[in-house]
Formats: structure tokens, C-alpha cells, sequence
């Protein structure tokens, strides 16, 4: 089953409609060797729309160095296996110095026609050129035209969203001393131990998500908008911020009047968690009640003085966290 997931189906349907098309093209203007044009296409079509495109550009380049050292090499060494072999080493070394690499393998395969032909006439040479652009803009034009990614609106950012306002009812209970899963009371060990489980499933959930949103940055030409990614970069760094939080939370082992304080304006946050949100207001609470605990009156006790200081070390982060959301909102855009 995992080997299917990992399976792109898409990207292989693209791979053997764009295989097809670029041999029946060239068979159309009876280009010899139509089948090496299905070959090129297939080792250009890529994941992504501007890897695709980066790809044949540097093979083009490399086709035309490629032409040019068997000019030289089989005119002037003749078309014999030591020449090729010269070639094929002095064309790699070049291919890495150029960081060409990637147009290695199909350009020998040209130069092995010219080999084969023992001919480097100027109509065979304008027939490897048409092979070569067949398969080159096969594989692009395929690429633009069928889309690698499915356009799923917002369901992903939503299902984050609702990851980091879990992570916030999980912390919230935790500094109530409630351990509740699905209505059901539990021990705090286990709570943590689950607590531990999802964020491991939420930080999976977003390096996933981040592979998806790059490719689908890369697979749009023009017009590339990066509000998914920074949307996406904003939520991960909130996760990181919430994390920290629940560890600190966890250290406490009394219920203070300062500790309901704080978790109630965690749940207000949590209520008012949206995309569209500013959290000026919730910025202003949280100075205001970071102000308020400072006029408070001083511990009676020595665990009264460290739980309350790590609230206002919980407090400090939760302004932090909501700050990373004002810093998203007021980017330029």
C-alpha cells in the first residue's frame, strides 16, 4: 500500500501521452530515429512545470556543445570507436563544469547516430535538431497543459488551522488540570503521552504540506503566489511557539487563580482563531494581563513563586505566538 502511495500516476500518465505524441510528431515529418524523440521527452517531463523547463534548457545548451565537439572530433579523428570515446570524456567533464549534467545521457545517445550514420551532412544534422526540439517541447507542452497538482481550496490550511486550535484545547486542559480525550477522563501521564502523539502528527502533517506547497509553486510559471507558503511558514512557527508552551506547561503542578486567567485567554484565542483574524485585540489583552499579574499580590510560597513565573513565561510566548500572525498579516504584499 505504501508503494502506491508513492506512486504518481499523474506524472506517468503525463510521461507516456507525451512519449506517444513526440514519436508520432516526428513520425509525421519522417524524421529518422523517431523513437529517440519519445526517449528525450521521457527523461525531461519532471515533477514540476519549472524543473521541466530548467531541464530542456540546459539540454539545449548541452545538445549544441555536443554538436559541436563531434564536428571536431569525427571530422577530424574520423568515426571510430577512440574518437567517440574522446568525446564522450571531454563531453562529461564539460557537462559538469557547465552543471549540465542533466543533458548527458540523450545527447550521446545523439552523437551515437552521428557515430552510426559516420555522417555529420547538414540534413542529418537539422533532423537530430528537429528529433531533439520534439522531444523537448513535448515534454513542456504536456507539463503546462495537464496539472501536476489538484487544486483543493483551503481544505489543507483549514485541517492546520484545526491542528493548532487542538493543540491549544490540549494546553488549556492541561493547565486546568482536565484530561479529557473524546469526553473521557484520564490519567495526566497518558494525556501527555497523547499530547506527545499529535504534535508528532501535526509536524508530519506539515512537512508534507510543505513539499505540496513548493511544488505548487513551481508548477506555476507566471504569477507565483507565495501566500500558501507563508501562510504555511506563519502556522509552523506558531506550532513551534505552542509546543514550547505546552512543555512549560506541564512543569506546573498547582492550580493557581493566575493559571485559570491564562488558560481562559488561551480558549479566547483559540475561539477567535481565524485566517483572517489580526489578534491586535488579543496582543493588547495579553500585555494587559501580563501587566495585571505583575500588580498582583506577591507569592506566599516558594511554589507559588515558580509556578506563577513560568505563567508569565507561558504568557510572554502566547504574545509571541499571536505576534506571528500580526508580522503575517501586515506583510507587504
Amino acid at each position: 500500500m505504501e508503494r502506491f502511495k508513492k506512486f504518481d500516476l499523474l506524472l506517468n500518465l503525463q510521461i507516456a501521452i507525451a512519449f506517444t505524441l513526440s514519436i508520432l510528431f516526428s513520425q509525421f515529418f519522417n524524421l529518422q530515429n523517431a523513437i529517440t524523440a519519445g526517449v528525450i521527452t521521457l527523461l525531461s517531463v519532471q515533477i514540476t512545470k519549472k524543473q521541466t523547463v530548467v531541464i530542456a534548457l540546459k539540454r539545449v545548451f548541452g545538445f549544441f556543445l555536443m554538436l559541436a565537439l563531434i564536428l571536431i572530433f569525427f571530422n577530424f579523428m574520423g568515426y571510430n570507436l577512440y574518437s567517440f570515446g574522446i568525446f564522450v570524456l571531454v563531453f562529461a567533464v564539460l557537462n559538469s563544469f557547465f552543471n549540465i549534467s542533466v543533458g548527458l545521457a540523450p545527447n550521446v545517445v545523439i552523437a551515437g547516430h552521428f557515430y552510426a550514420k559516420m555522417s555529420t551532412d547538414y540534413s542529418f544534422i537539422l533532423n537530430e535538431i528537429a528529433i531533439y526540439l520534439i522531444g523537448l517541447i513535448m515534454a513542456i507542452a504536456v507539463n503546462l497543459i495537464i496539472p501536476m497538482t489538484k487544486k483543493e481550496k483551503n481544505i489543507e490550511r483549514d485541517q492546520l488551522d484545526e491542528y493548532l486550535k487542538k493543540l491549544l484545547l490540549y494546553t488549556s486542559n492541561l493547565l486546568n488540570q482536565e484530561y479529557t480525550i473524546n469526553s473521557s477522563n484520564i490519567d495526566k501521564q497518558i494525556y501527555e503521552i497523547y499530547i506527545d502523539k499529535q504534535i508528532k502528527i501535526i509536524k508530519k502533517f506539515i512537512d508534507d504540506l510543505e513539499i505540496k506547497t513548493l511544488r505548487k509553486i513551481e508548477n506555476t510559471l507566471l504569477n507565483r503566489d507565495i501566500y500558501d507558503l507563508e501562510y504555511l511558514q506563519m502556522r509552523k512557527n506558531q506550532v513551534n511557539i505552542l509546543v514550547k508552551i505546552y512543555s512549560e506547561s506541564k512543569r506546573l503542578d498547582s492550580n493557581f487563580e493566575q493559571t485559570q486567567v491564562v488558560s481562559d485567554f488561551i480558549d479566547e484565542i483559540r475561539n477567535d482563531f481565524d485566517e483572517k483574524n489580526t489578534v491586535v485585540g488579543l496582543i493588547t489583552k495579553a500585555k494587559l494581563l501580563i501587566s495585571d499579574f505583575k500588580n498582583d499580590e506577591l507569592p506566599k510560597t516558594r511554589n507559588e513563586f515558580e509556578n506563577r513565573a513560568i505563567l508569565y513565561v507561558i504568557m510572554k510566548d502566547l504574545i509571541e505566538f499571536l505576534r506571528e500572525k500580526y508580522i503575517f498579516k501586515n506583510r507587504k504584499l
